[in-house]
């Protein structure tokens, strides 16, 4: 799979197209990324890696809309679009065009096989039990992302998973259990300002009208420093690139 006669490359190609692929996620080009990993893929069937990175383009692709910037009336010649730009759903702007063939169902069955060859993946734990959510399958969510919330290591995963926690418990009725997670996913980052709404409006629902109303007076008056890691979430987990990138650049000969 390597260069001939590079012993001290093993390793190296499937981590080259998982760096492209997730620098490229990272920027929201959605389309190249997929189109990167599944080349990867192409040579390293089963390599958990590259199937979560799969799997976060698949996750994503569903989610997003992809646009051009408006004419720049002030120009001659159009803007240089070197390539099409996404937002995220909702955003102001933007028109519905298609994205790589994907499905939520494609990506539950990427983030699955990714599991089956390594089951200490988090981050593919993490998002298979958002995409069982955004399936329907609220109970089953809830197993994978506790077990996530409960191991020690990236405080953005427990966040993250303690937020889906909560949205699960929320489809299932239990409003008492979402606000539960969404406390501790505020203790766990502070910042989450997607989590301290969430248990305004579970705190409302349960009556707890003063309660609530701190926890939205704390979401309007957080002071930004790490920002809520909900927000990046379709940009994949940029805590892995800097440490991707530097053991390539170890292990390359040169």
């Amino acid at each position: 799979a390597d260069a001939p006669g590079c012993p001290g490359c093993a390793g190296v190609a499937p981590r080259m197209f998982l760096l492209v692929g997730l620098a490229l996620q990272a920027d929201l080009d959605v389309a190249t990324a997929h189109h990167v990993v599944r080349a990867g893929l192409h040579r390293f069937e089963e390599d958990p890696e590259l199937l979560t990175a799969l799997g976060i383009a698949l996750e994503t692709g569903p989610g997003m809309r992809q646009y051009d910037p408006p004419p720049d009336a002030t120009r001659r010649s159009p803007p240089l679009i070197v390539r099409p730009g996404f937002t995220v759903e909702g955003g102001s702007r933007g028109e519905w065009r298609p994205l790589p063939a994907s499905s939520l169902g494609d990506a539950e069955a990427a983030f699955r096989r990714a599991l089956a060859a390594d089951p200490g993946l988090s981050e593919a734990r993490l998002r298979l039990g958002r995409v069982r959510l955004l399936r329907g399958q609220a109970t089953e969510a809830l197993a994978e992302l506790q077990r996530v919330a409960r191991e020690a290591g990236s405080l953005r995963r427990q966040y993250l998973a303690r937020l889906f926690e909560a949205r699960a418990h929320e489809k299932r009725g239990d409003v008492e259990g979402a606000a539960r997670a969404y406390q501790a996913a505020v203790a766990v980052e502070p910042e989450g300002q997607s989590a301290w709404i969430g248990l305004g409006r579970a705190l409302d629902l349960r009556g707890r009208r003063e309660e609530a109303e701190e926890a939205f007076a704390m979401a309007l008056g957080l002071r930004r420093v790490r920002g809520d890691p909900w927000w990046t979430y379709p940009r994949g987990d940029l805590d892995c690139l800097e440490p991707l990138l530097a053991e390539l650049q170890r292990d390359l000969p040169r």
